[in-house]
């Protein structure tokens, strides 16, 4: 299960609110975004966990494929021109 933190402001004229959020992978990696919705907007607190949700899961994603595709060639390719 993934450790959470939240935090939620109001940005500039009051027009817009900001949903910070932390969540902690299993191996530890943390995932840090925000959410940024007009004031009055209509979502609902679940509408805004769904997002939470997708969102730290297509993190997720994109680090485990980065892991995996790592493991399966670990070997260093340089960069041309890169100075070693």
């Amino acid at each position: 299960m993934a450790a959470y933190i939240e935090s939620v402001w109001v940005l500039g004229m009051e027009d817009t609110v900001v949903i910070e959020f932390e969540r902690q992978a299993e191996n530890g990696s943390v995932f840090r975004d925000a959410i940024h919705l007009p004031a009055d907007h209509t979502l609902s607190v679940d509408d805004i966990e769904s997002i939470k949700e997708q969102r730290f899961l297509a993190w997720l994603g994109v680090v485990e494929q980065f892991r995996i595709q790592s493991e399966a060639s670990p070997e260093v390719v340089p960069t041309p021109g890169a100075q070693s």
